[in-house]
């Protein structure tokens, strides 16, 4: 009868004690579900800033692109006119 007594309360004791351990794993569990969710929203948030930023370069690529296009024409017209000061200062020595 001692024995079953024993037998109780050790069964009792490791009963306790996987109840312990199942309300730890349970509880390790939902930390780590809370931080992969977490992990999961901040690698969207910089996923979305990456994608704006590639937008925000390449717009700045095109208005670079232009501005040098602008640029070479500006060089063109100022070089074109100064060509066409000095034929006019030369006809006008020539005459």
């Amino acid at each position: 009868m001692e024995q079953l007594m024993k037998f109780q309360q050790d069964v009792k004791m490791d009963m306790k004690k996987l109840e312990h351990t199942l309300l730890d794993e349970r509880t390790q569990r939902q930390r780590m579900s809370s931080a992969l969710q977490a992990s999961t929203a901040k690698v969207t948030e910089l996923e979305e800033r990456l994608r704006r930023c590639e937008s925000h370069a390449k717009d700045n690529k095109g208005a670079l692109g232009q501005l040098i296009s602008h640029t070479k024409n500006v060089e063109r017209a100022v070089n074109l006119t100064q060509q066409e000061i000095v034929t006019k200062k030369e006809q006008q020595q020539q005459k």
